[in-house]
């Protein structure tokens, strides 16, 4: 049973991008909706864009419809408005970005993307780096998505596809390295991948999922580093409490 907010309670919420598309941001984004919500949390989750595949996996791990937001089909006050209507009742908002954290409208701008919705909402940023092949390179990864744009705040890291805890020490390493901590990671393995096809992945209604190995791959990540400095508080009486930066 999800816990619900009271006067005086907090709000929470943070951006989930990557450097790229297929980098896993649906995947984490479910396993963190489904391993908050086992914890008593109450989550919302949205989807960066007009994608309906993708909420349909979020939808399932957080117990509650995901809600699409798109800056680029909505002007950006009915963008905050529609987020903050449907993280009003919710402890934790998990936002899955889309493609590569700064890919928008054009090649010379990041509008509409996913580092400029984190802006517009003033929420941190989690990164989903694919880890697969490489150790000290992740480190060099994660430090250019945060330090290429300007207003972004990169609260750490959850490594994806590594060999195992081993492998994710290394990365780790060599993240602490430039100042990013490292959240969590998720092994390679088969349970945990979300089924796809040409056009994305299958709907979470036509694809199983291993929910017991999704709870014991999260056992150990660390869930405070998410948080904004300053959450929202809950106003008794008010409809719409979130405030953009």
């Amino acid at each position: 049973m999800s816990a619900e907010l009271g006067p005086g309670e907090q709000r929470h919420g943070f951006v989930l991008a990557a450097a790229s598309s297929d980098s896993g941001k649906t995947t984490v984004a479910a396993l963190l909706c489904l391993a908050l919500r086992a914890r008593g949390l109450s989550v919302q989750p949205f989807k960066l864009g007009p994608d309906y595949l993708d909420p349909t996996h979020l939808s399932r791990a957080a117990g509650r419809p995901a809600r699409n937001l798109d800056s680029f089909l909505l002007s950006r006050e009915r963008t905050v408005e529609l987020f903050a209507r449907a993280a009003g009742s919710a402890q934790v908002s998990v936002v899955e970005g889309v493609m590569g954290l700064y890919d928008g409208r054009d090649p010379t701008s990041d509008e509409h993307s996913s580092a400029d919705l984190a802006r517009l909402l003033g929420l941190p940023v989690v990164l989903v780096l694919d880890a697969g092949g490489m150790a000290r390179t992740a480190a060099a990864v994660a430090a250019g998505l945060r330090d290429f744009g300007a207003g972004i705040n990169v609260a750490g890291v959850i490594l994806n596809r590594v060999g195992g805890a081993g492998h994710a020490a290394l990365c780790a390493q060599a993240l602490a390295e430039v100042g990013l901590p490292t959240l969590g990671f998720v092994a390679r393995q088969e349970s945990l991948t979300l089924p796809g096809r040409h056009l994305g992945l299958i709907a979470a209604e036509q694809a199983g999922w291993d929910e017991a190995a999704a709870l014991q791959a999260t056992q150990a990540w660390t869930w405070t580093r998410c948080w904004p400095a300053r959450p929202w508080p809950h106003r008794a009486g008010s409809r719409c409490t979130f405030r953009p930066r």
